[in-house]
């Protein structure tokens, strides 16, 4: 009882409690929002949202030039007010994100037109703002203003989506009507977050250059994974209809859940908790390792959750598209190899090392592209979604074996694999002798999943002081 209450009152655990909430609000908020987007859209134009979506992130990355993590490296590392950075920050970014539009929307108008060029570049500058403020308050620890944005953002839009839906109930909406919707949405929200915080621009090009020094080639690897995540369903669309692209972004979205409700708040909470912990005693190796299996019980948990919930979630979403369930399956695998990525990444994170993780996402991305240039055209989904699952192995693997390169950490592989194969054993017997997919079924499956999985992980930890003594170690309480 006493581990317990310790782990509760724990404010590196409080911290990581509050951005779940925050990031699974705007995750569900996101979920809720895949089949009205599919109502208001209809299958084709869904299609085309779809190829949308991942340029948007694309754009507002390559517009803050890795400046939001610079954010982060002059608030902790540095300790640098929140308010000094950003103002000192935003007349160059404003500047970049002028630039990166101009150049986007030309480019984009030979493909979607000008209407939809000249929506997504606005969508493109309102994004980069709300994720360079929301990224000043979280480096603060400001959680409640964090949580406006981070789940302000998706919550709006399905309020909006929900009321279109309500007033049209049979029509079809274009897709620009809800870009613009979107745009609106997020330009407001950014701009409210801005205002609130009183930054004084002050135009300081060497602050910019020392946030994009260190955080160009985190940038990079971004893009590379970004591209690595989303070149299949480009390629598909040019082997099938925009209707077969949509229903395999469907299976996307579904195993995305995995992201939204785990990957996204470890994200947001482990790059503040790994400078805090380069210094411990012993490396933060206790720490870390505890992490990395604790990350991977919660990706296998949620998978194992989503694929027993899948064609209940799927015939919700868009009842006229067929499961796939080898295809469900193998973009689960790369979302679990992807989330590994994060914990497992110690090393690479350090200043004067972030370079190398270029390599690890060339070789992912070289394993996504030739891979999906194979399989896709042969092999449509399931071709897509294998490349994914390989190549994300590939790209964890390689970050991992570079990573220990730096900052060695003891992650007791063989107990992580251990782990990673009773959770395909139990979902298989599960499977195998509970059939069924109705409401009540996919309940009973998930919770036997879930009490099986966390029996398996206690038994295979061993170190339920060992995260005691850690967390303690995350609020100054013990010193090695």
């Amino acid at each position: 009882m006493g581990d317990l209450r310790t782990l509760l009152r724990s404010p590196s655990l409080q911290r990581l409690a509050g951005y779940g909430a925050a990031t699974g609000c705007g995750a569900l908020a996101t979920l809720l929002a895949v089949p009205l987007l599919v109502r208001l859209l209809g299958l084709d134009e869904f299609g085309t949202w779809s190829l949308l979506e991942p340029l948007l992130v694309i754009g507002a990355m390559v517009a803050l030039c890795g400046v939001e993590h610079g954010v982060i490296k002059q608030a902790a590392h540095d300790g640098t007010s929140i308010r000094k950075v950003v103002g000192d920050l935003l007349p160059a970014v404003l500047l970049v994100i002028l630039l990166v539009d101009l150049i986007g929307a030309t480019v984009l108008h030979w493909w979607f037109g000008a209407a939809v060029s000249l929506l997504v570049a606005g969508l493109v500058a309102a994004e980069a703002l709300l994720t360079l403020i929301t990224t000043a308050y979280r480096s603060a620890d400001r959680l409640a203003v964090y949580s406006v944005g981070q789940a302000g953002r998706s919550v709006s839009f399905l309020i909006v989506l929900a009321v279109m839906a309500m007033l049209s109930p049979a029509g079809r909406t274009p897709v620009e009507t809800l870009l613009g919707v979107r745009l609106a949405l997020v330009l407001a929200l950014a701009l409210a977050l801005i205002a609130a915080l009183r930054p004084r621009p002050r135009w300081r090009p060497d602050r910019h250059a020392d946030a994009r020094t260190y955080g160009v080639f985190i940038l990079l690897t971004g893009l590379m994974g970004q591209v690595l995540e989303n070149c299949d369903r480009y390629l598909l669309a040019g082997h099938a209809s925009i209707a077969e692209v949509g229903g395999y972004v469907l299976h996307i979205k579904l195993a995305t859940i995995v992201v939204q409700g785990v990957t996204t708040p470890f994200m947001i909470w482990f790059p503040m908790e790994r400078f805090r912990h380069f210094n411990d005693s012993d490396g933060g190796d206790r720490f870390f390792g505890t992490v990395a299996f604790l990350m991977l019980t919660a990706l296998l948990l949620a998978a194992g959750i989503v694929w027993f919930s899948a064609p209940l979630l799927l015939g919700w979403f868009a009842p006229e598209i067929p499961y796939a369930p080898g295809v469900l399956l193998l973009l689960l695998a790369g979302v679990v190899a992807v989330g590994m990525s994060y914990p497992l990444n110690v090393g690479l994170l350090k200043p004067g090392f972030t370079h190398l993780n270029l390599i690890a996402s060339a070789a992912g991305l070289t394993g996504a592209l030739v891979l999906s240039v194979l399989l896709v055209p042969a092999l449509g989904m399931i071709g897509g979604a294998g490349a994914k699952a390989a190549a994300t192995l590939v790209f964890t693997a390689v970050l991992c074996g570079l990573s220990q390169r730096v900052h060695r950490v003891n992650f007791r592989f063989a107990r992580l694999a251990l782990l990673s194969a009773a959770a395909m054993a139990l979902g298989v017997i599960i499977e195998r002798f509970a059939g069924g997919g109705e409401l009540p079924a996919v309940i009973g499956k998930s919770l036997t999943y879930a009490c099986g999985l966390l029996v398996i992980a206690f038994l295979l930890s061993g170190r339920r002081e060992g995260f005691r003594v850690a967390l303690a170690r995350a609020d100054g309480r013990v010193d090695g």
